[in-house]
């Protein structure tokens, strides 16, 4: 997140989210989506590239899924 410009307020906040939202539905009713499982493979190859640094690859995927599950599967459909 951004800090907020001099001035700025919650509700431009609240403002740029919805827009972003809107934008974000808009391209999944369109079809302007990546399946899940490339999105995974390209972070994973990603991290995979990184320094270890002690993180449990499984655990963080199964959390991902437990968070943003039900939002992968909205757009799948």
């Amino acid at each position: 997140m951004t800090t907020k410009p001099e001035g700025g307020d919650a509700g431009d906040d609240l403002a740029r989210i919805d827009a972003a939202i809107a934008r974000g539905l808009a391209d999944a009713e369109a079809g302007r989506v990546t399946p899940e499982e490339e999105v995974f493979d390209r972070l994973e190859a990603k991290y995979r590239a990184m320094p270890r640094t002690g993180v449990d690859r499984e655990a963080l995927r199964a959390e991902i899924n437990r968070r943003y599950g039900n939002s992968l599967r909205y757009l799948k459909d």
